[in-house]
């Protein structure tokens, strides 16, 4: 099986409220479990999410309630595991999605838990031969008009101040297709390599959202040694980086930064942040504002954001607030990503499905860009919530307004 499926036996489903963060309750339903693929064949790309199928006997043995299934939202430890409960009778709703369910689970299930995210994991051809996975057609696929990609990779040329006209709608396809393996990775931290080969490291890292110090986009530079300041507001996370990650070139602190502090902040700890080499924002709130400050201060070799695209390019979104009333609508998108750190000599180097790598490069020449927006594409624009993949196939306003903007001119859709 997959590699990553080597670690699925550690792999909980969290079946407690949200509240009850200090003493999870974990409850394993891995027998069922299963894949849900999503198969993009113009970029010969696949995504997964898992499954786990949940029958009466699992109730029984972990003494859960239809009710409790209906309130887990995680089925794992951080964000990227969110999930939500499917009653069978949803699934069967729609026939294709019944038939495939069945196939996976035979002897009958009450319902799944189906995560929120996709993975990538390269080509589809290494699924084909591979079990268990169910293989969806994308829904998007009924809002893009024909021709759609190559005038809007004509487009986004222009928008950029590059040279369209000298390449077909065909052509800017293919050099966007052949340019995109060159960004487009499964995980931005294979960049890092390239960066500081060996066993050298950046001579300082501030990281603002540090959580435990663990699964972060910078983690082969931290397990190789690099010092630097490490900020999280979540106390709990900050025990855990002390715990595991604590060393004499790093302060590790819980502390709430924003952007008009981050000066005082950085005078402050001066000894941990002198030569910033690499600058790395995962905030979820006012994400922009916060890099924006910082790189007037500094000049790192280095930024590395997360990419919030509810807003699709050429559009530039930053969240300007802490609080985001409970709604996903904190961080900056790719557009201004782009933007701002172009301004300071930044350009993306490296992009997977949810963070971004940008370092100081000359800009990029039209096969670069080219590439880079394919690799949007494929990482963002063109990616379904899985949810939307399970019963009858319905979108929702919200995902057909996004895609609306995609196709239309930008005068139009602000219009």
């Amino acid at each position: 099986m997959l590699a990553w499926l080597r670690w699925l036996p550690w792999l909980p489903v969290w079946a407690e409220p949200e509240e009850l963060w200090e003493a999870p309750r974990y409850v394993s339903f891995l027998p069922g479990h299963w894949l849900l693929l999503l198969r993009e064949s113009r970029f010969d790309y696949c995504y997964w999410t898992n499954v786990f199928s949940v029958t009466e006997a699992n109730l029984l043995e972990k003494g859960f309630s239809i009710k409790s299934l209906h309130e887990v939202s995680k089925c794992g430890p951080s964000i990227e595991h969110g999930c939500s409960f499917f009653d069978a009778e949803v699934i069967r709703k729609d026939p294709a999605s019944a038939s495939l369910f069945n196939s996976k689970a035979p002897d009958g299930y009450l319902g799944s838990l189906i995560g929120h995210y996709w993975v990538g994991q390269g080509s589809c051809s290494e699924f084909l031969d591979k079990d268990p996975f169910m293989q969806v057609p994308s829904p998007l696929r009924v809002l893009h008009p024909p021709g759609l990609w190559g005038r809007w990779l004509r487009r986004s040329l222009q928008e950029v101040g590059l040279e369209a006209d000298s390449l077909s709608d065909r052509s800017l396809i293919d050099t966007a297709l052949e340019a995109m393996p060159e960004i487009c990775t499964d995980s931005v931290t294979d960049v890092w390599d390239s960066q500081w080969p060996d066993g050298t490291t950046p001579k300082s890292m501030l990281v603002i959202g540090c959580s435990t110090m663990a699964g972060e986009p910078t983690q082969p530079l931290i397990d190789k040694g690099a010092g630097g300041l490490f900020l999280d507001m979540d106390r709990r996370a900050i025990r855990v980086a002390r715990a595991q990650s604590s060393a004499p070139n790093r302060l590790i602190m819980n502390i709430t930064v924003a952007p008009h502090t981050v000066g005082s902040l950085l005078k402050e700890y001066k000894a941990f942040v002198e030569d910033l080499e690499v600058l790395q924002v995962d905030i979820d709130s006012f994400d922009g504002p916060m890099v924006q400050a910082l790189l007037k201060l500094t000049q790192p070799k280095a930024v590395v954001v997360e990419i919030r695209d509810f807003v699709p390019f050429p559009f530039r979104y930053a969240c300007l607030d802490s609080d985001t009333k409970s709604l996903p609508w904190g961080g900056a998108n790719f557009a201004f990503w782009q933007h701002l750190l172009a301004q300071h000599g930044l350009y993306l180097v490296r992009m997977d499905h949810r963070d971004a790598v940008f370092a100081r490069r000359k800009a990029p020449d039209r096969r670069k860009f080219l590439g880079i927006m394919a690799c949007y594409l494929r990482q963002y624009l063109l990616k379904p919530n899985p949810l939307q993949m399970v019963g009858p196939h319905t979108l929702d306003q919200n995902t057909i307004f996004r895609q609306h903007w995609i196709s239309s001119e930008p005068t139009t859709a602000l219009s």
